[in-house]
Parts: C-alpha cells; sequence; structure tokens
C-alpha cells in the first residue's frame, strides 16, 4: 500500500522496521538487503537514514565484523555531528567504543567512551532543563 501511493517514507520505515525483524532472528544478510532498501528511500530524511544506518553497523558488530562496524558508524557520526541528536549519537559512540576495545585499540576505545559520556551527559541535562521548564 505504500508503494503503490508512493508514501516513500512510509516504505523506508517499513523496510527498516523488517530489516530490525530479520536482525532479531539472526538472518542479518537479509537484515542488511531491507537495511539497503531503507537506506535507499530515505536518504533525504537525515535522521531516519542515520537510524537506518546505525542499524545497518550494528548487523557488522553482531557478525564481529568490528572494522566494518567502525567505518558505518565514524561515518554516520560524521554525516550528524552539526546536529543535537544525542539520542542517536549515544548509541553510534557507545558501539563505536565496544567495536574499538574488541578490536584491542583501547586508545581509540577510550576516545569514543569519553564522547558517549559527555553526550550523553549533554542529553541528560537537556531533558532535565526540559523538564523544568514543564513544571
Amino acid at each position: 500500500m505504500a508503494k503503490e501511493n508512493n508514501f516513500i517514507n512510509a516504505q523506508a520505515t517499513i523496510y527498516n522496521e523488517l530489516g530490525n525483524i530479520y536482525e532479531q532472528k539472526k538472518e542479518y544478510d537479509t537484515a542488511l538487503v531491507y537495511f539497503d532498501k531503507a537506506l535507499e528511500l530515505n536518504k533525504n530524511d537525515k535522521i531516519n537514514h542515520s537510524n537506518t544506518y546505525l542499524n545497518k553497523a550494528k548487523i557488522y558488530f553482531n557478525q564481529e565484523d568490528y572494522r566494518l562496524a567502525i567505518y558505518h558508524l565514524e561515518n554516520n557520526l560524521k554525516n550528524i555531528s552539526n546536529t543535537n541528536w544525542s539520542n542517536l549519537k549515544c548509541p553510534i559512540l557507545q558501539y563505536t567504543s565496544k567495536a574499538y576495545f574488541l578490536l584491542n585499540d583501547s586508545l581509540n576505545g577510550y576516545k569514543y567512551l569519553a564522547e558517549y559520556q559527555k553526550e550523553a551527559n549533554n542529553y541528560y541535562l537537556n531533558n532535565q532543563n526540559k523538564t523544568e521548564l514543564l513544571r
């Protein structure tokens, strides 16, 4: 139905969710196919594109292809560096840190861990400020 009515964002969301389902089933190759379809459709929707790109990187991480995961994670981080999307940056930084540690590269592991902690703190403080404004 989404395809018939040319609802591009809906199609991309459906493909992304199918990718998530196949990831949970550990059918990683099929998940990658759906994530790639979603990426093609949502290339002009920066936040959803970034989220799907993170999902794709997680597949490589789960397959223990840490170098490929890092490649995708770092590219993703570059693409959203000028945003305030801490909710996306935090898992990207966390996975990047873990991947470097698993490759026995503790220097980069700690670098990304520190960036993650800083970003998580900013996210917490921003949400605290919003909560106080609502009171």
